[in-house]
């Protein structure tokens, strides 16, 4: 007859759970730590590629949003806007695309243009934060 292999103690099991939520901690603490250095770091880096002078602001406005994607995907929006720097006209388009249910802007809607002074075609709609 074979029986089902006895348990072990209560004290043994204890000990084995507390050592491997130690480790868990001790890889937890150590891969955060190694994480956030090297996200500091990027940022670091990342920011000696930003411009920190020559930034120029102006008003402007959405020109036009258009639309893509499909049944499949959904459709998203990307804002075109327009604005006027040193007698010229530009027109740029945002990066990012919109889910068209949470599309933050509309057509013709006036928006705060940051951009380089020296290059206006680089230009970036400012963001309100306060909402």
């Amino acid at each position: 007859m074979t029986g089902s292999p006895a348990r072990k103690p209560f004290r043994t099991r204890l000990i084995a759970s507390f050592s491997v939520w130690l480790v868990i901690v001790f890889l937890d603490v150590a891969f955060g730590f190694v994480l956030n250095s090297r996200s500091e770091r990027r940022s670091e880096l990342l920011g000696a590629q930003l411009p920190t002078i020559g930034l120029a602001s102006a008003k402007g406005r959405i020109s036009v949003i258009s639309f893509s994607g499909g049944e499949r995907r959904g459709t998203f929006g990307t804002p075109v806007f327009e604005f006027e720097a040193g007698g010229r006209s530009y027109e740029n388009r945002t990066l990012r695309s919109y889910w068209s249910a949470d599309l933050p802007f509309s057509s013709g809607q006036s928006v705060d243009i940051v951009f380089l002074e020296r290059s206006p075609e680089n230009s970036w709609l400012k963001w309100n934060m306060t909402t």
